[in-house]
């Protein structure tokens, strides 16, 4: 991957999460007031485009094995996931019982047996499950997107009858919700197995580029996003649109993640220069998966006490140092889990 496009996939990383942020922000009297700041699901389809491109690349120049991807992708998904779900029941148990705010997570939390191993499975939004991780609303995404991993996984480095039936197997198992919102993330990944086609000149590639940027604008800004699912839904009542939840939009996400697509295979021939804004960019694009999970449940929190502006910038400062934490998290938890793995191997080549 060239490094104009990395830095510019940051630039789209950091964006989305910021977005996301705002868009709950908006919860508490900010954010909805922002121009712009209204397309929280669209951002998401965002990082699963973003996904699937970069889980296409990371195993084909990194993760050539089956072990070293699934050792990357727990170290780094479960590195957030396992602090963010504590901090997320923490925050419920105070709120329901110290300041007297009644939340629809009560019963997980007189539960915690019966929901946390759906939530540690991502299990969440499987066929008829309607559940969100305690208070923590973004979590719904995951759900999708880890098991698009796995299902990539399976296509990627199974061969014969076995791909073809863990395939089928992840796909019963997730349901058709995940099944409408897969083509957004193929996009992605099929976009990598095409990079450097078309081979478009520079000055016409940055032409394609703003274009297709200014598209996705005018499809949110105008409207026309929702306007296909709008006329699917008349069609077909509401009750189906309420079943799929977060899938319901499906028909203005393809859209949406062709526009991306578009704009991305665009960037990649730009041959954009960040410069000095390089090493900041990949800092806070490390960042941006802590900023997704864990700025919700504390926005729950210091919205007890605190006013918009200053609510916003508490939670920043928390993220940030969660983040952190959750970078350190994230190595000792790849070296015990690489220490696992191994250990699993030798006992099974001795028996």
């Amino acid at each position: 991957m060239n490094s104009g496009l990395s830095g510019y996939l940051d630039v789209v990383r950091i964006g989305a999460a910021f977005e996301v942020f705002l868009y709950h922000l908006g919860y508490h009297g900010l954010g909805h007031a922002l121009p712009g700041f209204a397309w929280g699901h669209q951002a998401v389809i965002v990082f699963f485009v973003i996904s699937g491109y970069v889980i296409a690349y990371v195993t084909n120049e990194r993760e050539t094995d089956i072990f070293s991807f699934a050792l990357a992708r727990a170290s780094r998904i479960y590195s957030v996931v396992l602090p963010a779900l504590l901090l997320a029941a923490a925050i419920e148990v105070f709120l329901l019982h110290r300041a007297g705010q009644p939340f629809y997570a009560d019963y997980q939390l007189a539960q915690p047996w019966k929901y946390l191993p759906l939530f540690l499975v991502f299990g969440t939004d499987w066929w008829f499950l309607n559940e969100d991780a305690f208070s923590n609303l973004p979590y719904w995404s995951l759900s999708y997107e880890v098991w698009y991993y796995v299902l990539f996984a399976c296509w990627r480095y199974f061969r014969g009858g076995k791909r073809w039936l863990s395939c089928a197997a992840v796909l019963i198992l997730v349901g058709p919700r995940s099944w409408l919102l897969l083509p957004v993330w193929v996009a992605g990944a099929a976009l990598y197995y095409r990079r450097g086609r078309p081979c478009w000149p520079r000055g016409l590639a940055r032409t394609v580029w703003a274009s297709s940027l200014a598209a996705i604008g005018a499809v949110l800004v105008s409207g026309v996003y929702a306007l296909p699912s709008d006329l699917f839904y008349h069609a077909v009542g509401q009750e189906l649109r309420d079943w799929l939840r977060y899938s319901q939009f499906f028909l203005g996400d393809y859209g949406l993640a062709a526009l991306l697509v578009v704009n991305l295979a665009a960037a990649e021939r730009c041959q954009f220069n960040f410069g000095r804004w390089r090493r900041p960019l990949r800092y806070v694009s490390v960042l941006t998966f802590a900023l997704y999970l864990f700025h919700y449940p504390l926005l729950r929190l210091f919205a007890t006490w605190l006013s918009p502006a200053p609510l916003a910038l508490a939670v920043l400062v928390t993220v940030w140092a969660l983040g952190m934490a959750s970078e350190q998290l994230r190595k000792n938890l790849r070296g015990r889990l690489a220490a696992a793995f191994a250990l699993g191997a030798a006992r099974a080549q001795r028996g």
